[in-house]
């Protein structure tokens, strides 16, 4: 048996080497000439099309990676759903490749009539001397329930509300990532469901200008229904004062529970327990809390609520923070890091002095209620996480070749979230770190804006040569140009989807003793949100800025402020139950600095408006007017019956018109003239923004506002169609980013 094995061995090998022999011609050495075939990719995916539409082209290149000529004779498409694929080419068949060279095919995938579920597919065939090629072809065909947005289907998906989410999306609840028609937990979008919280009206008693503010310390728990009664013990400023509490928790089951605690210093933030949170914060620089003064209020828990409607715009918004500073001096507890009145809004973290950046109001209550009282529903996500702290967060990257400051321009780029202590990052690393949910769902891209609640922004100071100073920096993007801010509170695409609040330098500086309040970080929060809806500093324009005739956080006389209220129209005496955070609300009148009517003012006492007007008079000292009827615009004499010269927002002289705009739902109209009413988009303004939009960037783009609910709307509900909604891209790994695919000769970053 082992004799017959080794001659069966024998035998083979020679069949081997003759078969190999035979193969060497000419020298004896070199191989037969042969062709071979290489595709760019081994299938063609084209994910998701609305059927009866076409996608763009997809090139697939064939390359001769062999020795000898390639020959093809015939090309085609084939399979089962062949008729969804067409190629689209300019070769004459046959066709010869030589080695090393190339020829490129396009492919379009148009999925017919009806909608069927699942993945479409066919081959791309080649019949060649090499044997026959072929590459896969697959893509989705979908329905307006699949992952295409209202925005990108060319009408075809109705979107009632013009918030760039399909009706059908918001009237399933979900989007169809599978493309099988119904909703698969952990593969589909699921809309999120919301639990509101519910907060009653502020009761205050006692003479202190003190107030106080209730919030949760987790958006994420729910709370009991419960009455919380607080009362000033020892009269005095944020920081100095002290207060006691009560707690009054209903349906504990068995018996209704009430708690006291105190005493306690009131700082800026002060949790109490149960997920309650009390801020506090003064109106006036002078003493602000009088002992015996007492606020009260109840908090329960809404039903759970679907979010999303056709019929009511929808805006949703989740953002991060950036954790702990550095530590510094040690300490015990919070007011030990008070600094005799400085970095109030420091806290003792794991025994010493130290900062974050979570907001003091996590809900941002008064922005999300504004939005409500304005037909619109503004969700917040409510699980926001910390990322590591860093001195400075930049849109851009060393590697960028446009304009903007640079992260080098800060310090070291760091190219990933995970680096305690360093000077810069780039928001998109933030954004796409690992784990982040818009990691780990790229379509979230395509639902959500996203902002980072960081220390500062873009850049760290204005001293020359040191490190982080701004002046080394390119001219940044912003309108106006310029060069970064190093005391910027916040910047944001114009329109788009990302945005930037950078308080760090305004309440944790070294010199910081600015109590923070609802209204400094949801004015700040809100404003920058405004710049991603496509407004401006002067509505839908760059300028005038700081106009008195534009009560909105979009001015910066009210950002941090908010919008005041009188009792009464034509009253300037501000009443603070009724301070609001708001885009502004009515177009007043024109106001021409060379030529100011005092009777006049912004609009006449028969609007019966009661927001509080803010300028500078012609002393340059901060003055205030009512909204309705006269206004003393230079502060002397009263009003006068002949139109005076002020500079009444202190930039450029008295040389400027300034127009009046209302934010919500804009028209040309004077004060008092209502208006706004719409059948299309034809009957509304052209908006300034969108016209600097067409001219620049997008001329598929309606220049007018949008006529949505009959009536003229300035916000831009819809990012999805924006350049920078495209270029953050709902595509994993899309390599496409809006510094370096994006020239926008209009400059759209915004500085504050």
């Amino acid at each position: 048996m082992k004799a017959i094995l080794r001659f069966l061995v024998t035998a083979l090998a020679a069949m081997v080497l003759l078969k190999a022999a035979n193969a060497l011609v000419g020298t004896g050495t070199t191989p037969k000439p042969e062709p071979g075939v290489s595709f760019s990719t081994p299938e063609v995916d084209f994910r998701y099309q609305l059927v009866g539409t076409t996608s763009p082209q997809i090139s697939q290149v064939l390359t001769n990676s062999g020795t000898a000529p390639l020959v093809i004779t015939g090309m085609d498409v084939t399979g089962e759903d062949a008729a969804d694929f067409a190629i689209s080419s300019n070769l004459t068949l046959p066709m010869t490749v030589l080695p090393g060279q190339n020829v490129t095919v396009n492919v379009t995938f148009a999925p017919g009539a009806p909608w069927t579920p699942g993945t479409r597919r066919a081959r791309l065939e080649f019949t060649d001397n090499d044997g026959g090629q072929f590459v896969s072809l697959t893509g989705m065909g979908v329905n307006c329930g699949g992952p295409v947005p209202a925005a990108l289907s060319n009408g075809i998906c109705a979107d009632t509300d013009l918030d760039g989410l399909n009706d059908v999306w918001e009237d399933n609840d979900y989007i169809d990532m599978n493309n099988n028609g119904r909703y698969d937990p952990g593969v589909d979008f699921k809309f999120p469901h919301k639990t509101p919280f519910v907060f009653s009206s502020m009761t205050k008693t006692g003479s202190g200008s003190g107030r106080m503010f209730p919030t949760v310390t987790d958006p994420g728990v729910e709370v009991r229904p419960s009455t919380v009664v607080v009362t000033v013990a020892t009269g005095g400023a944020v920081g100095a004062a002290t207060f006691t509490y009560s707690v009054h928790e209903e349906g504990g089951g068995s018996g209704d529970d009430a708690s006291t605690g105190g005493l306690l210093e009131i700082r800026p933030v002060v949790n109490i327990g149960g997920n309650l949170r009390l801020l506090f914060y003064r109106t006036s620089a002078t003493e602000s809390f009088v002992a015996g003064d007492t606020f009260s209020f109840t908090v329960a828990m809404g039903e759970e609520t679907k979010v999303v409607d056709k019929n009511v715009p929808n805006i949703f918004v989740q953002y991060d923070y950036m954790d702990y500073a550095e530590p510094g001096n040690a300490c015990v507890a919070d007011p030990d890091c008070d600094q005799s009145g400085f970095q109030l809004n420091d806290v003792c973290h794991s025994g010493f002095c130290t900062h974050n950046h979570f907001p003091g109001d996590p809900l941002f209550r008064k922005v999300v209620d504004q939005f409500a009282a304005h037909g619109i529903t503004l969700y917040i996500h409510p699980s926001p996480k910390a990322v590591p702290h860093a001195a400075v967060v930049t849109w851009a990257k060393q590697s960028d070749r446009s304009n903007g400051p640079h992260a080098a321009c800060a310090g070291d780029e760091v190219p990933a979230v995970g680096i305690t202590g360093s000077q810069a990052i780039n928001f998109h690393n933030i954004k796409n770190r690992p784990g982040s949910d818009f990691a780990l769902d790229a379509n979230r891209k395509n639902i959500y804006h996203y902002a980072v609640l960081s220390h500062a922004s873009s850049c760290l100071t204005s001293i020359q040569g040191a490190p982080g100073w701004c002046g080394a920096c390119p001219v940044d993007r912003s309108t106006p140009g310029g060069f970064p801010n190093p005391g910027a509170s916040g910047t944001a695409e114009l329109p788009g989807n990302d945005y930037i609040v950078s308080l760090g330098p305004a309440l944790n500086s070294p010199v910081a003793n600015i109590p923070s309040s609802p209204f400094i970080e949801g004015g700040v929060f809100m404003h920058e949100l405004g710049h991603n809806l496509g407004l401006h500093h002067a509505g839908d324009v760059t300028a005038p800025e700081k106009a008195p005739n534009y009560l909105s956080v979009m001015n910066y006389k009210y950002t941090i402020s908010g919008i005041w209220h009188a009792a009464t129209p034509g009253s300037n005496v501000p009443v603070e139950d009724l301070r609001e955070l708001d885009y502004s609300e009515h177009t007043l009148n024109t106001l021409i600095e060379n030529s100011l009517d005092e009777n006049a003012g912004t609009s006449p006492l028969s609007s019966r408006y009661t927001g509080i007007v803010r300028f500078f008079n012609a002393a340059g000292a901060n003055a205030v007017g009512a909204e309705a009827g006269p206004i003393d615009w230079n502060g002397i004499n009263g009003i006068d019956s002949n139109p005076v010269v002020v500079d009444i927002n202190k930039l450029n002289g008295a040389t400027e018109t300034m127009v009046g705009y209302r934010d919500w739902d804009h028209t040309t109209g004077q004060s008092g003239s209502g208006g706004g009413a719409c059948t299309t988009s034809a009957d509304c303004r052209v908006n300034a923004i969108r016209q600097l939009y067409w001219d620049n960037v997008d001329r598929s783009i309606d220049t007018h506002e949008p006529c949505l609910n009959g009536r003229c709307q300035s916000l831009w509900l819809n990012f999805q169609g924006t350049a920078w909604g495209r270029a953050d891209g709902p595509t994993p790994g899309d390599p496409r980013e809006p510094f370096t695919s994006l020239a926008l000769p209009c400059r759209c970053f915004l500085r504050r």
